[in-house]
């Protein structure tokens, strides 16, 4: 992020005068706050102007229970510093839910982020949800969202005056919107931020199989996926097959896909019996976009109840209270920034979308220009704020 401040500055003055052309929800000033917030984050474990001016935040990892269910969780709170009688509090609560990956709240992505934040005064909950760690995706993350963030917003200690939100990247966007929108904790829930999410499932599943997606004129357009999203979606559905053989082999299938796209699987697919596991392997080798609604609708169908479930072009969002911020990348090959887009329109509370170059994902392979520059700038103030809202 070099030259950030200087980037900063001169998008500031031309939002002043021409609108800020990629931030959806119109012209932002950033507070002085982001341009630390942003090098941190940028900086990973390596030092920054941040880390230097701030103390290291306190992490310890926490049980509770919650209707009964255990929960395992970092808690990341504010540190501190040397001759202090004790740590400056933090002004609010954020629940940070971890992707997709076999380390769970210990990937090291997560850690950094979550200090980062913790030392811009949020506590932070980073929990343990199997299913995630099992590279599997579910409605049943929808519920064990919501207990967590129950038990982070009654606590007076890391939510005062009930600030509280929820942080989630990609496909897990979903379920924390849905979570959100949970009556038992919609009213509690003041914001959610949304980094490379979806809202039409359907239309992901013809991405990531395709390359294909509709761009904001209704024009198809292609861009080589990463194939590891749909991979994903195999081994989050393998349960709800019926031949236990079918699901060993297509969770060997998936696993070598993930670590190694262009490995060969031909043996491995033709070892598949039952035509729930024939119709879940169609669909992920299928390259025709115009094919896809027909091979969904060969899918278990509970299979397609549970896409169903998570998909949020087919969920009534009319009950989020939550102010949302959505961020996504115009070069995202997991999930197309058109996704975001759609979700931002289907919105009725209060929310902002920031459109970005360079950014695959949640990995940014490109320096930031200045317009870009200014809109994670913003994105960086409106998270900032809500320690305040």
């Amino acid at each position: 992020m070099k030259r950030i401040a200087i980037s900063m500055l001169l998008a500031s003055l031309m939002a002043l005068m021409t609108g800020c052309g990629r931030c959806y929800q119109g012209l932002c000033l950033p507070t002085a706050g982001s341009e630390p917030l942003l090098r941190d984050l940028m900086a990973g474990d390596a030092t920054s102007q941040l880390k230097q001016t701030t103390p290291s935040p306190k992490r310890e990892e926490i049980r509770f229970q919650v209707a009964g269910k255990q929960y395992l969780a970092d808690l990341y709170t504010p540190g501190q510093s040397p001759g202090q009688s004790q740590a400056e509090p933090g002004q609010a609560a954020l629940l940070l839910l971890p992707g997709t990956t076999t380390d769970g709240k210990n990937d090291t992505r997560m850690v950094d982020f979550a200090r980062s934040l913790a030392r811009s005064r949020f506590n932070v909950l980073v929990p343990d949800l199997e299913n995630l760690k099992a590279l599997r995706i579910t409605p049943d993350e929808v519920g064990q969202i919501a207990d967590v963030f129950e038990y982070l917003a009654a606590r007076d200690d890391l939510a005062p005056h009930r600030r509280a939100g929820i942080a989630a990247v990609s496909y897990i966007v979903g379920p924390a919107l849905l979570a959100a929108a949970e009556p038992r904790i919609r009213d509690n829930v003041k914001f959610v931020f949304g980094l490379g999410g979806y809202y039409d499932l359907e239309q992901v599943l013809t991405f990531v199989t395709t390359g294909q997606y509709l761009d904001e004129q209704r024009q198809w357009q292609y861009r080589q996926p990463n194939a590891h999203g749909k991979w994903v979606l195999v081994l989050s559905n393998l349960d709800r097959l019926d031949d236990p053989s079918d699901r060993s082999t297509l969770a060997d299938i998936a696993r070598i896909k993930i670590n190694d796209p262009e490995a060969p699987i031909g043996d491995l697919s033709d070892k598949l019996k039952s035509q729930q596991g024939k119709a879940l392997i169609a669909l992920m080798n299928n390259r025709d976009r115009t094919q896809v609604p027909g091979l969904i609708a060969q899918l278990p169908a509970s299979v397609r109840a549970d896409l169903d479930a998570l998909n949020l072009r087919k969920r009534d969002l009319s009950g989020l209270r939550a102010r949302v911020h959505l961020l996504h990348g115009y070069d995202d090959s997991l999930i197309p920034f058109t996704e975001s887009i759609a979700l931002e329109r289907a919105l009725k509370s209060e929310k902002s979308l920031f459109l970005v170059k360079g950014l695959d994902h949640v990995a940014f392979s490109s320096e930031p220009d200045w317009f870009d520059a200014l809109s994670l700038a913003c994105v960086a103030t409106k998270l900032l704020d809500e320690r305040w809202r």
